[in-house]
């Protein structure tokens, strides 16, 4: 992805990343996650599909809700049952606003 834009950093740990969602064209921040030391993977769709086609391909929080709810094309992106329950607990607990 040739558009993302790092903030300064602050805190010493690295600023959330600009990115562009690849459905309907926003631009959206990435969250750091220290834990994992490396930017959160929920918003990259090759995470939730699994295929290489997907690769460097973003989805914001809302385009994520609506490929959960347009069951047909959730049941075909996302095959792996793991990723399904956790994208299932992330809507129900409220993690994607």
């Amino acid at each position: 992805m040739n558009e993302k834009e790092r903030l300064p950093e602050k805190n010493g740990f690295p600023d959330p990343l600009k990115s562009n969602c690849s459905k309907c064209e926003k631009d959206f921040f990435i969250k750091f996650v220290v834990s994992r030391q490396n930017y959160s993977q929920k918003n990259s769709l090759d995470y939730w599909s699994g295929k290489e086609e997907d690769e460097n391909q973003k989805i914001c929080n809302s385009c994520l809700k609506k490929l959960y709810y347009d069951k047909p094309a959730y049941w075909k992106t996302i095959t792996d049952l793991r990723k399904r329950n956790l994208l299932r607990n992330y809507i129900n607990t409220g993690f994607l606003k």
